[in-house]
């Protein structure tokens, strides 16, 4: 039997497919309605005809009288997230049901209740039966793309840039095996994609890869979140001022959207003409409000099925919480209620949103679209890296793709797919579940024995659990819902994130580009200590500049020693006046400059790109006093994150500096091996001038 083409045409289904399949949704529906008939005290049916025809006649309404209807509502649906939709449907349902002979609603409060309570137990009945909507969810594609007009017919291939946040290479590669992710798994295995692995920065995370990715540029990036001496301004990545601030720095104007593309969910623009959900032009507020969102909002289909989508996947959160502390899995972190309703937002809601603004972009032709698919990274912070819960995301996310796919073979131009990652994950026992301090309290002690004087001020940085662990959820949360104020910008069209409201720690003030309360920027009276991952950034009292090891010593005699030989601790980097820069293990000390190793090399067991990566940050302007890196299990590759994060990326150490990239086999295949994000970028742009898009390269 000859193996089916995944790139070929698609055909529509069959006549008795579409009735086979419109028959199950009515009966889903109709079990629905009983159910709910049976539960609420206002809502009732007298005979299983009456329930018959009042879910064909639902089915109607919203077909036909909802699309009508949005077209004059979609600013109110979109400023209250969709929840205006569902008020608009109840109403619907209670007009419909009113009408159905034999049904009887006593409110429109019921009719509300109705109205989610169908979007819930439709949910729960699919899931229960393995009863998918990729049906409905085509036929929706077939009609979105109908409707619009393409910017422009052309045969050459548009490409779709799909990243998949947090998804480590070796991850996948068992995902494939183990038929997690068959949509990848069958182009892989049919010879339509290549699979390629690249290696990032020290620094590990979204923030930096995604400038090297979009933008080709990373240079003085040190970590997620980092504090410049010099002016007292602490710098964190997911806030939209200092997105902002990072783009200025290293957008040309050339970026890898540049032509024709679109951002989506992404941090940076990558200079695109047209970006949405994007935190560097957050609260740039122009043009019609829910641009870009029409086709999400277009029926309540959509959002009911989302809120349903939703309240499973509390559901399972919680139900996966309970089973760790029950079977004593080790290592977890706490999973509080706090982050049981914002998962949500980033695995169902931003998922949804963000495949429906894909389907739009592909719709009018787009030629070039970057989106980021998050869910993976979100919860495999919580969950751990290869958990099973964490692998159902991963195969939600595979299944998104595939009806991307799909979607692209009925557009009006051809279309290629890459997907990658921009970094992975690496699991273990975090640092204080380990030795029971945290970071912030080892550099106070040690600081407090090498000093007669009082202890300076700690800056509360290596974040708590609250804000540390939910930062993600609490960014991607404020950027569905600032959708309502987006709109047009010079050079971007564009829909604002809101993050989480500001709030003090101890004497610093955390918030994006903030000055930090209590710093002071010419003598940098503070000591601040920040924590991404496995990496840690310590700044310290003293000018308004990098000390040196001499310096430090002098003031704080027992601070680096305390640190080299902390066994949660693989190594710290410091500049020495005598030495130049050097690496400090509890064994051995690097001296980067002249190469010299004296004892045990502590860069040797973080792989043969360590010593790279680490001069790399060395010569940032901004790095800090101490840079370090948390230990690593030979064995396992387990790290000991700073933060309270069972899964976690940001330093070296495990799969988390081991992203992937899986693109067309007919493409040219790199020749070197690509260490950096800006070397993934040139490749990227590289493929796209060989498809005959007018980008501006290297070679140029």
């Amino acid at each position: 039997m000859a193996t089916p083409d995944p790139e070929a045409p698609v055909s529509d289904t069959g006549l008795a497919s579409h009735l086979g399949r419109l028959l199950s949704v009515w009966a889903t529906t109709s079990v629905a309605v009983a159910v709910l008939a049976g539960l609420l005290e206002g809502f009732s049916a007298d005979s299983v005809g009456a329930i018959g025809l009042a879910s064909l006649l639902l089915a109607a309404a919203n077909a036909l009288v909802w699309p009508m209807l949005q077209r004059y509502l979609l600013a109110f649906t979109v400023l209250t997230l969709g929840l205006g939709a569902i008020v608009v449907d109840a109403l619907l349902v209670l007009v419909i049901l009113e009408l159905s002979p034999g049904i009887s609603v006593q409110d429109f409060g019921t009719a509300l209740v109705v109205a989610l309570g169908l979007a819930l137990v439709t949910s729960l009945l699919s899931w229960l039966f393995a009863l998918d909507d990729d049906d409905v969810f085509d036929r929706q594609i077939a009609r979105q793309l109908r409707r619009r007009s393409p910017t422009a017919t052309t045969e050459i291939p548009g490409v779709l840039f799909l990243q998949i946040d947090g998804l480590g290479h070796e991850v996948l590669r068992r995902a494939i095996t183990n038929g997690d992710v068959p949509n990848l798994a069958r182009w892989i295995r049919t010879g339509t994609h290549q699979l390629l692995a690249w290696e990032t920065e020290w620094s590990s995370q979204t923030g930096v890869s995604q400038c090297g990715l979009l933008h080709g540029s990373t240079d003085d990036m040190p970590a997620f979140r980092w504090l410049e001496k010099d002016t007292g301004t602490l710098l964190v990545s997911n806030r939209p001022s200092s997105a902002r601030e990072i783009q200025r720095r290293h957008s040309d104007g050339k970026g890898l959207l540049a032509v024709d593309g679109t951002s989506l969910a992404n941090l940076y623009t990558g200079d695109a003409e047209r970006a949405v959900l994007t935190m560097s032009v957050a609260g740039q507020r122009k043009g019609r409000v829910g641009s870009g969102y029409d086709a999400y909002f277009s029926h309540p289909y959509n959002v009911l099925r989302t809120i349903g989508s939703y309240v499973i996947d509390m559901v399972r959160e919680r139900r996966a919480a309970l089973l760790q502390r029950r079977r004593d899995v080790f290592p977890r972190v706490e999973r509080t209620l706090e982050y049981t309703l914002l998962r949500p937002f980033t695995t169902v809601v931003i998922r949804d949103v963000t495949v429906q603004g894909i389907i739009g972009e592909i719709a009018v032709g787009r030629s070039v679209v970057y989106a980021d698919l998050l869910g993976y990274d979100e919860v495999a912070h919580h969950s751990g890296v290869e958990r099973y819960e964490t692998m159902a995301v991963l195969r939600d996310i595979d299944r998104q793709i595939g009806r991307l796919h799909r979607a692209t073979r009925r557009a009006p131009r051809p279309y290629r797919i890459v997907v990658l990652s921009d970094h992975g994950q690496s699991q273990g026992a975090t640092f204080l579940d380990r030795y029971d301090t945290t970071l912030e309290q080892v550099v106070r002690e040690a600081m407090d024995s090498s000093s007669p004087g009082p202890t300076p001020t700690l800056g509360r940085t290596d974040e708590p659990r609250t804000e540390a662990d939910l930062s993600e959820a609490w960014a991607n949360l404020g950027g569905a819902l600032s959708e309502a104020s987006g709109g047009e910008s010079p050079g971007a069209k564009v829909v604002g994130l809101m993050t989480k409201p500001r709030r003090t720690e101890g004497d610093i003030q955390v918030g994006p580009g903030d000055n930090r309360r209590g710093w002071d920027a010419s003598t940098g009276s503070d000591l601040t200590v920040l924590a991404s991952g496995n990496l840690g950034l310590v700044y310290l009292p003293g000018p308004r500049r990098r000390l040196t090891r001499e310096e430090i010593d002098d003031r704080y005699p027992d601070l680096i020693e305390t640190l080299r030989n902390h066994p949660g601790v693989g190594f710290v980097l410091v500049r020495s006046d005598a030495h130049g820069s050097v690496v400090l293990g509890p064994q051995g000390i690097h001296y980067l400059d002249s190469g010299e190793i004296d004892g045990i090399d502590p860069l040797a067991q973080f792989g043969r790109f360590a010593v790279a990566k680490v001069r790399k940050a060395d010569a940032y302007p901004h790095v800090a006093d101490l840079m370090l890196n948390s230990t690593l299990d030979p064995m396992t590759g387990e790290v000991a994150a700073f933060e309270e994060l069972v899964g976690s990326h940001g330093g070296m150490g495990g799969g988390q500096s081991r992203p992937f990239l899986l693109a067309p086999s007919d493409w040219s295949t790199p020749t070197v091996d690509l260490f950096t994000a800006a070397a993934v970028h040139r490749v990227l742009k590289g493929w796209l001038a060989d498809l005959g898009h007018p980008v501006v390269t290297d070679a140029s």
